[in-house]
């Protein structure tokens, strides 16, 4: 049974589950010709990712089911993770060592984190938070210099651009979604989480970089 204050939220989610789900068949689609390339595996990765955030964040909610509800979002954003930092890397030709330090270093900071909350320890959430968003921050940072850096290789950059806009409204939506959600404010939560839609398209056109869309970036990137 659906508990009836969590219903805004249940809607939403299935909503996004469904568009993502679309984004993505149309995003595979569009990479099929290098889906085995390990930079296309690792971004597959990533955007299956979000796609599972909101299906196991809705049949949490479905099944009255708090494990799922809460743990399955925060599986999927660990592996999320740990696949953008990965294809990042490999983008802007770090090392593999360094890419598997940096991945290595933001699952620890995760698992920090994660234990902190589990033990209502703050000291350790606040320390693991910081711990991987160091790691993020840094990689963003690394790949918006290396979109805005002059190189013949325009829509890579512009694809990198896009991805790394996507990821950070959706990041940035997702955490105060779930802040909101944890403080019961449902409704906000709801509408927080429907914020993330544009930025989940952002990705799709990232990918696909339609003719207008490579107009648009190119009063930035070029």
């Amino acid at each position: 049974m659906i508990n009836s204050v969590l219903l805004p939220i249940f809607a939403v989610e299935s909503i996004l589950c469904l568009l993502s789900l679309i984004f993505l068949i149309i995003e595979l689609k569009s990479m099929s010709a290098v889906i085995f390339n390990r930079k296309t595996l690792l971004l597959i990765g990533f955007l299956i990712s979000l796609t599972s955030a909101y299906l196991t964040r809705s049949i949490g909610i479905f099944f009255s089911h708090n494990g799922i509800r809460l743990f399955g979002p925060t599986l999927s954003a660990v592996f999320g993770g740990m696949f953008i930092i990965a294809w990042a890397t490999s983008i802007v030709g770090i090392k593999r060592e360094y890419q598997q330090f940096l991945v290595t270093s933001f699952v620890i900071g995760l698992f920090i984190f994660l234990t902190g909350r589990w033990l209502n320890n703050f000291i350790l959430e606040f320390l693991g938070l910081i711990f991987s968003m160091t790691i993020i921050i840094g990689v963003i940072l690394r790949m918006f210099f290396f979109a805005f850096q002059k190189s013949p290789y325009i829509k890579a950059r512009q694809r990198v651009f896009g991805m790394m806009i996507g990821f950070i409204g959706f990041s940035i939506f997702e955490v105060f979604a779930v802040i909101a959600m944890s403080k019961e404010q449902f409704y906000l939560s709801a509408i927080l989480f429907l914020f993330e839609l544009p930025f989940r398209l952002i990705l799709t056109m990232s990918i696909l970089l339609p003719k207008r869309v490579i107009e648009i970036m190119s009063r930035w990137i070029n």
